[in-house]
């Protein structure tokens, strides 16, 4: 479906208000997960907004702040509290365009790097090589 529907105004409106609601709602039940709260409904409207290069909205940051340390994290990359950080959030949802915009921060790339040093887990090592070593396209 890639480029085959284009989004427009009024209905990027309606999804995002849907979106804003979904998120003040405040967090849902969740009896088999353990972990972060994340809801799929919320990542991929953050990855539609990351896709198009659309602001968040200040009522849903607001609102998916009160959700979790991830959302904060997520909509706030640049100027997050990397101590509270959690590396398991950067599998989450991990699209191409919040790839693309994990490779714009600084923080994240510097904080990246120290967790794929210590840490024994292949996977952060190997993320950080995709997201930030230059591709030889």
């Amino acid at each position: 479906m890639h480029n085959l529907v284009k989004p427009t105004k009024l209905m990027t409106r309606r999804y995002e208000a849907s979106v804003v609601k979904l998120a003040k709602a405040g967090r849902g039940v969740r009896p088999f997960e353990a972990g972060f709260y994340h809801d799929h409904r919320l990542d991929e409207f953050v990855n539609f907004s990351f896709r198009f290069n659309r602001p968040l909205n200040h009522a849903l940051v607001e609102a998916l702040i009160k959700l979790d340390d991830y959302y904060h994290w997520l909509t706030n990359l640049d100027h997050f509290d990397y101590t509270l950080f959690d590396p398991d959030w950067l599998f989450n949802h991990y699209t191409l365009y919040f790839k693309n915009k994990f490779r714009e921060s600084k923080p994240l790339e510097q904080s990246l790097r120290k967790l794929a040093l210590k840490s024994s887990d292949p996977r952060l090592g190997q993320l950080y090589i995709d997201v930030y070593t230059p591709s030889l396209d």
